[in-house]
């Protein structure tokens, strides 16, 4: 009985070190959430390059009336991929309110699948190649060493996929109306949640 006890009270001890370890391992580290913009300030200007090589600008598409503008992680984000997915099955509904569509990601192109975005979509995907827009809008989420280390772990490689290794946006939607305003700012809470604006949502602002 005695070395029962002894076996149980060994592994217990393990178990905990173990537990400590992977805390630390994991649990290290300082995030840094961003704010994002808040409905009123002025969208700041940006410009680039979407899937298709075509030349997009916040100055163009307002032109054209509101811009729902969302950023996302990547194709590599099941969640992020299908909400861009239920954005495309509902553009005409948003184009007939007189808006167009935008989004914004730092995954380089040749991490795009080439049957989801650069065949199926749309929607302009503009590639954020050095992160610029991202933090002009105050959307780049700087993720603690162990969660990297957890992205690590599922083989997602940041600095493979983004060239920026410890950052990615935090899912965000705005609306900016032809004034240059935001009319509406949905940013997810936490750094590793992913959380988007509804269609519905967007059409009652719209």
């Amino acid at each position: 009985m005695k070395l029962f006890v002894k076996i149980v009270l060994g592994l217990v001890a393990v178990i905990a070190v173990m537990a400590v370890a992977a805390w630390i391992y994991f649990g290290s580290g300082e995030e840094i959430y961003p704010e994002g913009l808040s409905q009123g300030e002025i969208a700041p200007e940006f410009q680039g390059q979407d899937q298709y090589g075509n030349t997009v600008s916040l100055t163009s598409l307002m032109e054209q009336g509101d811009v729902v503008l969302v950023f996302f992680r990547g194709t590599w984000c099941p969640m992020c991929s299908q909400h861009i997915a239920a954005l495309e099955d509902s553009l005409n509904q948003i184009r007939s309110k007189g808006a167009t569509v935008v989004t914004i990601t730092p995954e380089r192109p040749e991490f795009k699948g080439e049957n989801d975005f650069k065949i199926s979509t749309n929607i302009p995907v503009i590639y954020d190649e050095d992160l610029s827009i991202m933090n002009k809008y105050n959307v780049a989420y700087t993720m603690s060493l162990g969660n990297q280390r957890i992205f690590d772990m599922a083989g997602v490689d940041f600095e493979e996929l983004y060239g920026t290794p410890g950052k990615m946006p935090i899912p965000a939607t705005y609306i900016i109306g032809n004034d240059g305003k935001v009319k509406y700012a949905d940013i997810a809470e936490g750094g590793l949640e992913v959380k988007y604006s509804t269609v519905k949502d967007l059409l009652a602002v719209l």
